[in-house]
């Protein structure tokens, strides 16, 4: 394929639509990037809150079993 086969004004519409796709593709980045960051907050939440029901867990079952079982 020759140049004086190429369709210029194709060629610019193509250029144009790269340049959209890039801009995309950077903007998705970026979104991609703070929902990993709110999962991995998601997931410290839910260990803090895991730990916290199996300590008063433990402590209310240690209570029960040292007031009303004995």
């Amino acid at each position: 394929m020759s140049l004086d086969e190429i369709d210029l004004r194709a060629f610019g519409a193509l250029e144009a639509k790269v340049e959209q796709l890039e801009l995309t593709v950077a903007l998705q980045s970026v979104k991609i990037d703070k929902l990993l960051q709110l999962a991995n907050e998601g997931k410290g939440s839910l260990r803090v809150l895991l730990i916290a029901a199996g300590t008063l867990g433990g402590v209310v079952t240690w209570l029960t079993d040292k007031f009303l079982f004995k």
